[in-house]
């Protein structure tokens, strides 16, 4: 009977691949906005604008695989998790590179000339925050240690 149930209501593994990918891209975006941070000093405008256009293109595929899951919930029944939080965890994550993405343009915008050693420390927080966040969605298809991985980004949040 059990195998009946699970042939007529199979789980959508594919939710925990494309979460996946969708950490990893804001992994990427984090680590670029880090590269583009540290160097801010020696870069002339056009080299900074090169990085936003950067930061541009990993927020535009965080997007594209957001909107990948938001479709792909749309036409799934049963899902390895709550619907909800499928869709607020790429939501949340989508965030994160939007946020990024703003910061540099603002940046490049604003003509800001000088990065002092606290935007430094921020964007430093920033990559190993989002390294956390990553672990975190890396094991989430094993549904264990998750509270660790909450304790931890909450620490660094308060950081």
């Amino acid at each position: 009977m059990v195998n009946l149930v699970s042939w007529l209501l199979p789980k959508e593994k594919k939710f925990f691949r494309m979460l996946k990918n969708q950490a990893s891209n804001v992994v990427d975006g984090s680590s670029e906005f880090q590269k583009f941070i540290s160097n801010y000093g020696k870069l002339n405008d056009a080299q900074k604008k090169d990085f936003v256009k950067k930061i541009e293109s990993i927020e535009h595929k965080g997007d594209a695989i957001a909107h990948d899951i938001i479709g792909s919930l749309d036409k799934t029944f049963v899902t390895p998790i709550d619907k909800e939080d499928i869709h607020k965890l790429a939501m949340l994550l989508d965030d994160i590179i939007d946020l990024i993405y703003a910061t540099s343009v603002r940046l490049v915008l604003f003509k800001i000339k000088k990065i002092d050693i606290h935007i430094r420390k921020i964007s430093d927080l920033v990559v190993e925050t989002v390294g956390k966040i990553e672990l975190g969605v890396m094991a989430i298809d094993k549904l264990k240690s998750l509270n660790k991985f909450y304790v931890d980004v909450h620490t660094l949040e308060n950081r």
